[in-house]
């Protein structure tokens, strides 16, 4: 087949996958009658033409579904031949289309026949609305041109009926996607939700352990032991809320629970728990205001912005990092964290939050961190960036706009 072959093949087996030639499209029939009324003649019909045959698509005297050899089709002429609308008052005086066995008896003893296109919006004619008589017949300019428009319209239902059906098929299909990320959700809440049951046991035990130990006098009698064991009991009982905070995120589903969060506190609480990863380093407390946000997803963000600028500051002389924050009305707010590292190269910046990214592979880490600040940004409703900071390291930001609207979820990710 050449391409124009192709193409009509293709169009048509849409057409025929849309709706069958023994389902007849609603409206097809009504065209048929239509069409008969027109032209005053008592056969009318639509006919689709694949690579081997006529198919009947909708007529008066014929079965839908009825399929005749393209040698026999009158409408396969006047495809083939490129007539476009066609009207023939005797066929048999008309040598293109005399040895038809529509015309020689064999099939029908037509004499009269018309023949219009069905033209797609792509420009290829995939078939004809036709009418015909078994007597001579002749159609005026006025009937011509209503044939012609109920050919369009003709083309018209069968490419709404592609439409619906390639529409019906993509909503299946996110269906089935919806359903899908439904009970991953589900599997993953599911999952959260154990984890943080199976960790409240050992935590509590945990917990009352360390507070025993701190309460012995052998430990109260040495200031070193004393220090650590307070800084232990203290990091236990950030465990334990972070258990707590686990286990309520699973049951709101993984929805954000916004509340008030004093981020002077929350920053204290992550300078204590880096505290061996900021050995050396000067953590710099700027303004910190309360800002409206989730805690729960708020501190691994800090934690992992923190600790990420703390890698980069091995060998620096003075290292600092600086977290401030400012509110912008309405529940807005940026959060900074910035150092005088060796920064983030712009030509890195782009993809820095991408999955697995790593701007050194001097540094150790999986480079999940930053894409989980990401995806935390995003189901507050803002953004991360990164860019300079004044010292010449690197600058990274919370960005959550007024009025932020909840609508992701965020997945729990290993920090690193």
């Amino acid at each position: 087949m050449d391409g124009n072959h192709v193409l009509r093949q293709q169009v048509v087996d849409a057409y025929l996958a849309a709706h069958p030639p023994c389902e007849p499209l609603p409206g097809h029939e009504d065209l048929v009658a239509l069409a008969v009324h027109i032209a005053a003649v008592p056969g009318a019909a639509i006919n689709l033409l694949t690579e081997h045959e006529q198919v009947v698509v909708a007529s008066s005297s014929l079965e839908a579904g009825e399929t005749f050899p393209l040698e026999d089709s009158l409408c396969h002429r006047v495809v083939e031949g490129g007539l476009g609308e066609t009207q023939v008052p005797d066929l048999a005086a008309d040598a293109r289309f005399a040895d038809s066995g529509f015309v020689s008896g064999r099939l029908a003893e037509l004499r009269f026949y018309a023949g219009f296109p069905l033209r797609t919006p792509g420009g290829v004619d995939v078939g004809t609305l036709c009418v015909f008589d078994e007597q001579e017949q002749a159609l005026d300019s006025g009937q011509v041109e209503a044939l012609t428009m109920l050919a369009r319209r003709v083309v018209d239902l069968y490419e709404l009926s592609v439409r619906e059906r390639e529409l019906s098929s993509a909503a299946e299909a996110l269906t089935a996607q919806a359903e899908a990320l439904s009970r991953t959700n589900r599997t993953l809440d599911a999952f959260t939700g154990q984890i943080g049951h199976d960790l409240k046991g050992p935590v509590a035990s945990l917990r009352m352990s360390l507070g025993m130990l701190a309460e012995n006098d052998a430990v109260l009698s040495d200031s070193d032991a004393a220090w650590l064991s307070d800084t232990a009991v203290i990091a236990a009982r950030r465990l334990g809320t972070m258990v707590e905070d686990c286990l309520e995120f699973a049951r709101h589903g993984g929805r954000l629970q916004r509340r008030p969060v004093d981020l002077a506190a929350l920053v204290a609480g992550v300078e204590s728990d880096l505290s061996a990863q900021l050995d050396g380093i000067d953590l710099v407390r700027g303004q910190l205001p309360v800002v409206h946000a989730d805690a729960s997803q708020l501190v691994p963000l800090v934690q992992n912005l923190v600790a990420n600028a703390a890698k980069f500051l091995a060998g620096v002389r003075e290292p600092v990092v600086r977290v401030s924050a400012v509110t912008t009305g309405r529940d807005g707010f940026r959060l900074e964290i910035a150092d005088n590292g060796p920064g983030v190269p712009e030509a890195d910046r782009a993809r820095v939050f991408d999955t697995h990214w790593q701007g050194s592979h001097e540094v150790p880490g999986l480079g999940l961190g930053l894409a989980t600040c990401q995806r935390i940004a995003e189901a507050h409703g803002g953004r991360m960036t990164v860019g300079a900071a004044p010292e010449g390291g690197a600058l990274f930001a919370l960005v959550v706009p007024p009025r932020a609207r909840t609508t992701a979820q965020v997945p729990s990710q290993p920090t690193g």
